[in-house]
C-alpha cells in the first residue's frame, strides 16, 4: 500500500483518474462497483416487493405504508451502524471489517431471496431484513471512507475518494436499471439472489493486496472510551467541528429536497409520475456529476473556500427551486442542486479525511455517517411537515435562507475553510 510519508508532486493530484495507478485501489474499486450496484438493485427489488406484498395481502392501498415502515425500520440500525462501524474501523483491520459487513449483507440478501422465491416472505420479514441491511450499509461506510485514501499515494487521495463517491452514487441510477432489466426474466426473488451473489463477490478481493491491520503496539480502549475519544476530538478540533456542523445542517436543510420531489411534482408543477421520474433522474445525474468533479479537488488551492461558496450557491438554488412552476427549468435546477450537494458532501469529507489522524479517522467518519443519516430523516420530517402547513414552495425559501446562514457560519467558525492548502495533499499517520 502507498506510504503516507512520501507525497508525490502536486501535479499528480490534478488527474481525476490518478488513483487507478495503484493496484490496491483497482482491486478494491472492482469490489466497490459490485457492492454499490448490488445495493441499488436490492433497494429497487425491496420496493417492488413491498408493493407486491400489499397487493397479495388484499390491501393495495397500503403499498406506500409498507414502504414507510421499511424506511422507519432503517433509522435506528443506520444510526448505530455508523457509530460502531467507526469504532471498528479504528480498532481492527479495515479490510476485514468491510469484509464482515459485505458477507453479512450477502446472508441478508440470501435469506430475502429464499423467502421470496419460496413464497414465504411477509411484510414483517421485509421490514426486519431491510433494517438489518441499512445497519450493515452504515457499518460498512466508515471503514470504507477511512481505507480509500490510504490505498494510494497522498497526492492521489482526492482522486480515490471522488471515484469512490462516484461509484456509490451510481447505484441510484444503474442499480434500478439493472434490477428492472432482470425482474421480468428472473422475478423479484431472482434479482435478490443475484444481489446476494454480488455481495459475496464484492468481498473476495478484500484479502488481496496490502492489509490495514491495527497497530499491535497500540493500547485499544473499550468501545465507550473509543466513542468518547472520537467526540472529544471532533469537539476540540475546530475544522472537524465545522465539518460536522456543515454535514448535519446540509443533511437537514438540503438533502430532503430529493425526497420531497413527489410533492413538488404534484403541488407546484402539477405533473404526473412520468415527469416525476425525470426529476428524480435529474437529481441522480447531478449528484454523479458532482462526485466526478470531486476527483479534481486536489488541484484546488483553497478547497475550504470553494466548499463555502458551493454551499452558498446551493442556498440560492434552493430558493430558485421553490419559485419554479415549469417542468424544464425545475429539471435543470434539480440537477444543479444535486451536483452542488454532492460537491459539498464529498469535498468536505475528503478534505477532513486527509487531515484527521489515522487512529481517529474511522470514528470521525462514523460520526459523519450517523449525522448524515439521522439528519436526512429529521430534515424530511421538518421540511415535509412545514410544506404541509405553508406550502412546499415556501418551505424551500426557508431552507435556502438557513443554508446560506450555514455557509456564513462555516466561514466564520474556522479559518480552515478559507485557508489555502499545501502544495501536496497529506494524510496524517498518527
Amino acid at each position: 500500500m502507498a506510504s503516507a510519508s512520501s507525497p508525490l508532486p502536486a501535479t499528480e493530484s490534478v488527474h481525476p483518474l490518478g488513483a487507478f495507478r495503484y493496484p490496491d485501489f483497482r482491486i478494491f474499486f472492482a469490489g466497490l462497483v459490485l457492492a454499490s450496484q448490488s445495493a441499488g438493485m436490492q433497494r429497487f427489488a425491496i420496493g417492488v416487493l413491498a408493493v407486491q406484498l400489499a397487493i397479495r395481502d388484499g390491501t393495495p392501498e397500503h403499498g406506500a405504508l409498507y414502504l414507510g415502515l421499511i424506511g422507519l425500520a432503517s433509522l435506528a440500525p443506520g444510526f448505530f451502524g455508523g457509530i460502531f462501524g467507526g469504532i471498528a474501523a479504528d480498532r481492527f483491520d479495515r479490510r476485514r471489517v468491510i469484509g464482515v459487513a459485505r458477507a453479512s449483507s450477502a446472508v441478508v440478501g440470501g435469506v430475502l431471496a429464499i423467502l421470496t422465491i419460496g413464497g414465504q416472505i411477509t411484510i414483517l420479514h421485509l421490514v426486519v431484513l431491510a433494517g438489518l441491511q441499512s445497519g450493515l450499509s452504515s457499518f460498512d461506510a466508515p471503514p470504507r471512507f477511512a481505507l480509500l485514501p490510504r490505498l494510494v499515494n497522498p497526492a492521489a487521495a482526492f482522486s480515490a475518494m471522488g471515484l469512490g463517491r462516484m461509484t456509490m452514487q451510481s447505484q441510484n441510477l444503474v442499480g434500478p436499471l439493472l434490477g428492472g432489466a432482470l425482474v421480468l426474466p428472473l422475478g423479484v426473488g431472482g434479482v435478490l439472489a443475484v444481489c446476494a451473489a454480488m455481495w459475496t463477490a464484492s468481498g473476495l478481493g478484500l484479502g488481496v493486496g496490502g492489509a490495514q491491520h491495527a497497530d499491535p503496539q497500540r493500547v485499544r480502549p473499550g468501545a465507550v472510551e473509543s466513542l468518547r475519544q472520537g467526540f472529544s476530538y471532533a469537539r476540540e478540533d475546530t475544522k472537524v467541528g465545522a465539518f460536522l456542523l456543515g454535514t448535519l445542517a446540509v443533511a437537514i436543510l438540503v438533502s430532503p429536497y430529493s425526497t420531497l420531489l413527489p410533492a413538488v411534482a404534484h403541488d407546484s408543477l402539477q405533473v404526473g409520475p412520468v415527469e416525476l421520474s425525470w426529476l428524480a433522474a435529474a437529481a441522480g445525474v447531478g449528484a454523479l456529476l458532482g462526485a466526478s468533479l470531486t476527483t479534481m479537488m486536489g488541484a484546488v488551492r483553497r478547497p475550504g473556500a470553494m466548499l463555502v461558496w458551493d454551499l452558498a450557491i446551493v442556498a440560492a438554488l434552493l430558493v430558485t427551486f421553490g419559485v419554479q412552476r415549469s417542468l424544464l427549468p425545475t429539471i435543470i435546477v434539480t440537477a444543479a442542486i444535486g451536483c452542488g450537494l454532492m460537491i459539498f458532501n464529498s469535498g468536505s469529507a475528503a478534505v477532513v479525511q486527509t487531515t484527521v489522524p489515522d487512529r481517529l479517522i474511522g470514528r470521525v467518519m462514523g460520526l459523519q455517517v450517523t449525522l448524515t443519516s439521522t439528519g436526512q430523516a429529521l430534515g424530511v420530517l421538518i421540511l415535509g411537515a412545514g410544506g404541509s402547513i405553508v406550502g412546499v414552495s415556501n418551505v424551500f425559501f426557508v431552507a435556502g435562507g438557513a443554508t446560506l446562514v450555514t455557509a456564513v457560519l462555516l466561514a466564520r467558525v474556522s479559518s480552515f475553510w478559507l485557508a489555502a492548502s499545501d502544495d501536496t495533499v497529506g494524510i496524517p499517520a498518527t
